[in-house]
């Protein structure tokens, strides 16, 4: 029996969210997501439930000020999420949202993404192992 696409597709990408949540360890209950305004046009990060994550969509009509978490207004500046300021799997829930932007719950993951994505995931797992032996 053949797995339909959405059922590929999915499959796929939770795989790679499991490796987001492997590497969140239960620690945190909400990951960053991008989102973009739509008076301002800015692009922000918005906190959203580790639960909710997988399943997660932005609102089409979304604006700075519906923000959970700072800035709130189109006039504040945005500080680029970074290791200094976000736990690591933090970073790396935003890269992989990043990286399956484009992808469609429709569309069949070819191989050539397919590659592209266990690259990025095996790059996080050598990050990932390099932070946890600086901490221990």
């Amino acid at each position: 029996m053949c797995d339909s696409p959405l059922r590929t597709n999915k499959a796929f990408l939770d795989d790679a969210w499991n490796a987001v949540f492997a590497t969140n360890n239960g620690k945190e209950t909400a990951l960053p997501q991008w989102i973009q305004c739509t008076q301002c046009k800015q692009w922000r990060t918005t906190m959203v439930a580790v639960g909710e994550i997988r399943e997660w969509q932005p609102c089409k009509t979304w604006q700075c000020s519906e923000n959970n978490i700072s800035p709130k207004t189109c006039s504040e500046s945005h500080t680029m999420p970074s290791y200094k300021t976000h736990p690591f799997c933090s970073i790396f829930a935003l890269e992989l949202q990043r990286q399956i932007r484009t992808l469609k719950p429709t569309s069949v993951v070819d191989d050539q993404t397919k590659k592209g994505m266990r690259e990025f995931l095996q790059k996080y797992d050598k990050k990932f192992k390099r932070r946890q032996q600086q901490q221990s």
